[in-house]
């Protein structure tokens, strides 16, 4: 039974086609994976809601609700696949609900039964983890979970809106989410303000749910979705003039009367984010590596680092099909171990080597960049295109050469696989950028403009001596600027940009559904 269990432990995806070897009976299979179960308990609902469970913005398909009564059911979770930061959604003819699974893991072998892994009814799931066999069981019992109801709900819908304004969702705080929703509990049970005004918010809304067959809350969510999208605007159009008046407007001004959809979703929004404010369990950020979001204007009349508008096509040629892609590389002023470095202030060989290839290694038109609302993109569509990677840091703090990682990067526009002729932005330079979360945020969002070669672009920059220029080259952030350059403004880390396009850095470039590396979260 040990090879067994040892050929479950190194299958990446438990399935029962494997060929049970150990028992040396090649005409017999492994028996399908089983469920994993969670139970959930639901205020006032009858055995017909409608049950949806979302991961992210989208339902998760292959989860079926079994045993459904008034008032409970289950949910059985396909055995052979992990999932975290999950939201569950109740709906019915008079009433939605929400809730929070932290996370649902992968059964730890083809033998093992189906389980319990998490109750949403205000129970201690313990006694299911212990009777289960040792090798059956997680290293941590599940967590305890309200029953969905007004709170449960007004806890999701605080989460997840923290999640978004972090850049991602619940799966950005997956690791910590049964800490925050007993935070969430506890400070309504002992009657915080801001918790109670959201709590209440919520139990005032849902007592229109099903009404002409619109409910309060969205369910799925799209790309690029903010806080106020959570409230949903067929239900905001029908009834913003019979919800609860809001407590108070938003940017000052008083909410009218009767209120409007707009007055209803501003006070929703702040209400939600005044109680996420009082959730103060967060998770631990990674501090070995970091998520780097590279972001470039391809736009017709963006302005290069001298407020003049960059010559897309000087040096790429526009063509049909053609898109955006990012190549670069560590670069080699970068402390490598062994080579006058110790860790944790340099990057092993193998680190750079890892890098490298997640940068496309310096081979062109590789690494392809979005522009469609995913992947860190914020708005579809609109010219500037992304790239998130997760790459190695190294921390300044204690560092005796004061040295972080560094990257020389480029941005190509052409077709797969095409060369570096009439794709690249200009040869025979690049790109420095060095791995340092200057505003901490916990992530690290460079914005360039394509073709702009006053900027951080290392020689043969352009940038004018009268805007911070230096002789035609641009220098690391501990490089000293030579006597006749007093004034030379470095430009190697993230900064923020201008936005409104008078040339003027006014702002912080924000990247869409992206939040930090937490650890035991991703």
């Amino acid at each position: 039974m040990g090879g067994l269990l040892l050929l479950a432990g190194l299958t990446g995806c438990l399935d029962g086609t494997i060929v049970n070897w150990a028992m040396q009976d090649r005409s017999r299979e492994l028996p399908p994976v089983a469920d994993n179960l969670v139970l959930v308990a639901i205020s006032g609902a009858p055995s017909g809601a409608q049950v949806r469970v979302f991961a992210g913005g989208e339902a998760i398909e292959g989860v079926r609700v079994t045993e459904q009564t008034a008032g409970a059911f289950r949910l059985a979770f396909p055995g052979n696949t992990a999932f975290s930061g999950l939201r569950v959604e109740a709906r019915w003819d008079g009433g939605q609900a929400f809730g929070v699974i932290p996370s649902v893991p992968r059964q730890r072998s083809v033998i093992c039964p189906e389980r319990v892994v998490a109750c949403l009814t205000g129970e201690d799931c313990r006694s299911y983890h212990d009777a289960l066999a040792p090798e059956c069981r997680e290293a941590l019992p599940p967590a305890v979970m309200p029953p969905l109801g007004d709170v449960a709900t007004a806890a999701t819908l605080t989460l997840l809106g923290k999640g978004i304004d972090a850049g991602g969702g619940l799966a950005s705080f997956a690791c910590v989410l049964g800490d925050q929703v007993e935070e969430f509990v506890a400070r309504f049970q002992g009657s915080d303000p801001d918790v109670t005004a959201f709590v209440d918010l919520v139990r005032g809304w849902t007592a229109l749910a099903g009404r002409e067959g619109k409910y309060p809350f969205v369910g799925p969510l799209g790309p690029g979705a903010g806080v106020e999208d959570l409230a949903d605007e067929a239900f905001l159009q029908a009834f913003a003039a019979q919800l609860p008046a809001p407590p108070t407007g938003c940017g000052g001004a008083e909410p009218s009367v009767p209120p409007t959809p707009g007055d209803q979703r501003c006070a929703f929004a702040s209400l939600l984010r005044a109680a996420a404010a009082r959730v103060t369990v967060l998770p631990q950020p990674a501090t070995d590596r970091v998520r780097v979001v590279f972001q470039v204007d391809f736009r017709a009349g963006a302005k290069d680092g001298n407020c003049t508008v960059v010559d897309r096509f000087k040096w790429a040629r526009e063509g049909s099909g053609k898109r955006v892609y990012l190549t670069g590389g560590i670069h080699k002023t970068t402390p490598i171990c062994g080579s006058g470095a110790t860790a944790p202030f340099c990057l092993t060989q193998q680190q750079v080597d890892e890098a490298n290839a997640v940068l496309g290694n310096w081979v062109p038109n590789l690494r392809e960049m979005v522009d469609d609302g995913t992947q860190g993109d914020t708005v579809r569509g609109d010219g500037i295109w992304t790239f998130v990677a997760d790459l190695p840091a190294i921390p300044l703090e204690g560092s005796p050469h004061g040295i972080g990682v560094r990257i020389g990067y480029k941005f190509t526009y052409g077709l797969p696989g095409q060369g570096w002729t009439d794709s690249e932005e200009w040869p025979g330079n690049q790109r420095l950028l060095e791995l340092v979360d200057v505003n901490g945020d916990g992530i690290v969002v460079r914005r360039d403009v394509f073709g702009d070669e006053a900027t951080n672009k290392d020689k043969a920059n352009q940038l004018l001596p009268s805007n911070g220029g230096c002789g035609g080259v641009n220098l690391w952030e501990t490089d000293p600027a030579p006597a006749a350059c007093s004034r030379h403004l470095h430009d190697t880390r993230e900064r923020p940009v201008d936005l409104d396009g008078d040339c003027v850095a006014d702002g912080w470039p924000q990247a869409g559904s992206v939040a930090p590396i937490f650890l035991g979260c991703d």
